[in-house]
């Protein structure tokens, strides 16, 4: 912006009388406005009221600024043309603001370029610029109560049963050192915005970050795979799906464009597709990923991501690396596995999560799953909910897994979170690791033998700093989410070492 003293909020600069043209005027004289009706309003576009400008988020000298407001000294032109929502950009030499879209008077004009008079606010610097899709403009807590961002998505409703989480009354010596030895590890590191511990089913100790509750949902990020793999499951236990050996365009003829369409159900599952290493749909062009609104890279059509991006895995001699002969964690086998629920232009993934899953673990609270603009799921990691209702979703998992049933499902997941990966001596470019190898086995998008875990313990992750570990031997079970993800393997040795 055109100086730092101008980032500041200055209240005398609101009642400044400025000699500007309304913008309106400006520019129905320019002649080659391009508009649309209001029906766009829903978007995330500049606004402006005939005084004032509301920026979104603007580039500005390489840093992102959200929510910043300014005067406009003059409008250069408006070039029209197709909306494409995009970051402001902002020229220091010329002072002039570029603007992809922006509201006014219920008309979206597009491609316009101003001189910039006084900067009246400038909400926060988004320090963590533009990273994974997903994570686009999360500053702080805005990115925890991330659902407000997103506009497209599914809403999971919960059991008309809610399981009952009960509170240890009386805490034994482990649990008083455990407790005392979080809160240190939370007054030292809080980019931990929620927490849970549980033994035998019942709550030891719950955290929040002051501005959520334990009624925020939150999102999951990755662990979403995890839940996309028991949605899996359940699907091949009611005839929806086939094997798990059935080969991927053979159950979505769409996904034969693809290296995963190759790959069964199984190689999905395990990472093991034979297409290319780390291709992952948040890591596309600006342009593509993102447009001013943190939701839009989920907008963007799953099927054109993997179009664009995706591609077969080669070997050293130029070779195609075959369908389970590799395994390479990347985003594009669960977003395959997504498409395995369409059928006849419609996606049956919410319908089977909700009626076999959520509504059948006690869960209270409605989740949300964010979808592209053609209703598909985004599987690779845009599930939201509560801390609590992942509480007692892992409960139940757990006592599945221990049960030591035999009916499909029960055998479906005792698969799921057993090894069918061995990742110990992998090459590090296809091997997930936090600090050193972090995990030695991988099942159906499930985590096992971790560094910092206890033995036998299962693991659902996500980038950042999500997690819920089954400590299935000793009964408990650990929940946290963090914004940064910032020494998390400090609080996972915390749990690893309660005696």
């Amino acid at each position: 912006m055109p100086s730092k003293s101008k980032l500041v909020f200055n209240l005398s600069s609101i009642y400044k009388i400025l000699q500007v043209f309304l913008l309106s005027t400006i520019l129905l004289s320019l002649g080659n406005l391009y508009a649309f009706n209001a029906l766009v309003n829903n978007l995330e576009t500049d606004q402006y009221d005939g005084q004032k400008l509301t920026i979104p988020l603007v580039m500005a000298g390489g840093t992102i600024y959200r929510n910043v407001t300014i005067t406009i000294d003059s409008v250069v032109a408006v070039n029209g043309g197709e909306a494409f929502y995009a970051l402001d950009q902002y020229d220091p030499v010329t002072n002039q603001l570029s603007i992809p879209a922006v509201m006014y008077g219920g008309i979206l004009y597009t491609n316009v370029v101003v001189k910039v008079g006084t900067v009246l606010k400038v909400g926060y610097v988004v320090t963590n610029g533009v990273q994974r899709g997903e994570s686009v403009f999360c500053y702080k807590v805005d990115c925890v109560d991330g659902l407000s961002h997103f506009k497209l998505y599914d809403t999971m409703n919960p059991s008309s049963n809610p399981l009952l989480l009960d509170t240890v009354k009386s805490l034994n010596t482990a649990q008083q050192d455990v407790i005392t030895r979080t809160k240190a590890y939370l007054k030292e590191n809080p980019d931990n915005i929620g927490l849970l511990l549980i033994e035998n089913d019942k709550i030891v100790f719950e955290s929040y970050h002051p501005l959520i509750n334990r009624n925020t949902p939150l999102y999951s990020k990755s662990v979403s795979k995890s839940l996309l793999s028991l949605a899996v499951g359940k699907a091949i236990c009611n005839g929806f799906l086939p094997n798990i050996n059935t080969k991927a365009k053979e159950i979505n003829p769409i996904l034969g464009e693809f290296a995963q369409g190759d790959a069964t159900i199984k190689q999905l599952l395990t990472m093991t597709s034979g297409a290319a290493r780390g291709t992952n749909a948040t890591t596309l062009p600006l342009n593509l990923n993102s447009t001013g609104d943190p939701s839009k890279s989920f907008y963007y059509s799953n099927y054109l991501q993997m179009k664009e991006v995706d591609s077969h895995q080669m070997d050293s001699n130029g070779k195609l690396v075959l369908p389970g002969s590799e395994w390479s964690y990347k985003a594009f086998d669960p977003i395959a596995a997504g498409f395995l629920f369409v059928k006849d232009s419609k996606n049956y993934l919410p319908e089977i999560f909700q009626n076999e899953i959520w509504s059948k673990f006690g869960t209270e609270n409605p989740s949300y799953w964010v979808k592209d603009l053609n209703g598909v799921t985004y599987t690779d990691g845009s599930f939201f909910s509560t801390l609590r209702d992942q509480a007692r979703l892992a409960i139940g998992l757990k006592n599945i897994i221990t049960s030591n049933g035999t009916d499909c499902f029960s055998n479906y997941l005792n698969e799921a979170t057993s090894k069918q990966v061995d990742l110990k001596g992998l090459p590090t470019d296809s091997v997930y690791r936090l600090n050193d190898y972090t995990y030695q086995g991988y099942g159906y998008y499930f985590w096992l033998e971790g560094r910092d875990d206890a033995p036998n313990t299962i693991i659902m992750r996500g980038a950042n700093g999500q997690k819920i570990a089954i400590d299935k031997s000793r009964n408990r079970i650990m929940i946290y989410s963090h914004y940064k993800g910032n020494n998390i393997y400090q609080m996972d040795q915390i749990f690893r070492d309660w005696k």
